[in-house]
Parts: structure tokens; C-alpha cells; sequence
């Protein structure tokens, strides 16, 4: 399926489009506002791409959302809602957000904490680390 992703920088304009097929690379998350977002972070030599706007053809996904928020891009314009890739493309992207909203042991893919306060140990050293790298 192919669809288009624009990611637009202040400065200069990055244009990505992409095809958007997972399925020959054998993998779920080859999307294409995430490939768009390592493509421009890669061009621009920093991975949060403050300023920038991203264009694609159907509104994010929750794992394409997240690498929104991750790059801290501005906004998002999409043209199709989730609600219609569900209902013309059986896209789950209306279920996956549906199942953050439930607490994490109620999931589809239940989760729970374990080893806690070793791995605590760990984010108060790094907390205190005064080259540590904020992404």
C-alpha cells in the first residue's frame, strides 16, 4: 500500500515518501511516519526534530504517535481518520489505542512489573550522571 509522508523542517523541506509495506522485511513496525522520522532526524544530525510538521495519508498509528512525541514534532495532519483504515482496511489502529487506555494487566498483551528495585538502582546512578544523553 502506498502511502506519502512529508515531514516539513522550519529551515528546509524533507520530503519522504514511502511505500509502507511491512510484509517483504517480515516486520510490524517498518512504518512509514517512522521511517520518515529517522530519515529527517538522520538528515538533519539530531533525533528530536523540534519545528517540524509531518503530513501523511491516514492518522498515525500509536506506535507512529509515539515516535511523534518521541522527536518532539510539532503537529501532525493526516487525511483519513482511524476509524475509516478500520473500516475500509481492517487497520487495528482504533483497537491498539483502546487497549492503552485499559490498566496493563487488563491488556490484550498483559504486562506487569518485575525486579523493580534493582532496575531502580540503575536509573538513580544514570540520573546522576552528568553526561547522560536525553533523547
Amino acid at each position: 500500500m502506498a502511502s506519502c509522508h512529508q515531514i516539513f523542517h522550519p529551515r528546509h523541506p524533507i520530503y519522504y515518501l514511502t511505500q509502507c509495506n511491512p510484509l517483504p522485511q517480515h516486520t510490524s513496525h517498518r512504518h512509514g511516519e517512522v521511517l520518515a522520522i529517522r530519515d529527517a532526524a538522520q538528515k538533519i544530525g539530531h533525533p528530536h526534530l523540534t519545528g517540524c510538521v509531518v503530513y501523511t495519508s491516514s492518522e498515525p498509528c500509536p506506535m507512529c504517535m509515539a515516535a511523534c512525541y518521541w522527536a518532539r514534532i510539532e503537529k501532525v495532519f493526516y487525511a483519513t481518520t482511524i476509524h475509516d483504515v478500520k473500516e475500509h482496511g481492517r487497520f487495528e489502529d482504533e483497537d491498539f489505542y483502546a487497549e492503552f487506555l485499559k490498566p496493563a494487566a487488563e491488556r490484550h498483551i498483559p504486562s506487569a512489573e518485575y525486579m523493580r528495585e534493582e532496575a531502580l538502582k540503575v536509573w538513580i546512578e544514570f540520573g546522576k550522571m552528568a553526561d547522560k544523553c536525553h533523547y
